[in-house]
């Protein structure tokens, strides 16, 4: 079967949703699958690894976060949304582009990484999976659940048989 990394991506988080299902059949063509997909995903997470004077960059910068962040009642930093609330924007900001300058070179790496992994995610792939009749799918399985191992045009195969 030919399809994108990304949905090798969503397939193996969809097998990995029903992998505790009932059914001799049914288990061994889901870990059979999440077997064959496993070292793409490794792969991909190997590749999205951030190098290390990034990740020096990065402690950094969430240190500077903490210490420009709101404080709540327990001195901790506030954080809303995933992100610092902070306390004086303007002199976070000007902290930041000077360690932002200093690890330049990290930094504009990972964005370039960050691109690479992005166009690496829509290539096309071939994958030989192993096929489970309908008849061995759960009756228990949700539609959600089947929705997420049928997300795959070409995965109807796995289920249908």
């Amino acid at each position: 079967m030919v399809f994108k990394r990304n949905e090798a991506v969503a397939l193996y988080q969809g097998l990995d949703l029903v992998g505790d299902f009932e059914g001799l059949k049914f288990a061994y063509g889901v870990s059979k699958n999440k077997k064959i997909l496993k070292t793409e995903m490794e792969a991909l997470t190997d590749a999205l690894k951030p190098k290390d004077e990034y990740k020096k960059y990065d402690k950094k910068r969430i240190e500077l976060c903490e210490i420009h962040a709101n404080k709540d009642k327990n001195g901790k930093p506030v954080v809303e949304n995933g992100a610092y609330r902070m306390s004086n924007k303007k002199a976070f900001d000007k902290e930041l582009e000077k360690l932002h300058e200093k690890y330049k070179k990290a930094v504009d790496g990972q964005k370039i990484q960050d691109e690479e992994y992005k166009k690496l995610l829509e290539e096309k792939i071939s994958v030989k999976l192993n096929k489970v009749d309908i008849k061995n799918v759960p009756e228990e399985i949700t539609g959600k659940q089947l929705e997420a191992i049928e997300a795959i045009e070409a995965i109807e195969a796995i289920i249908m048989g």
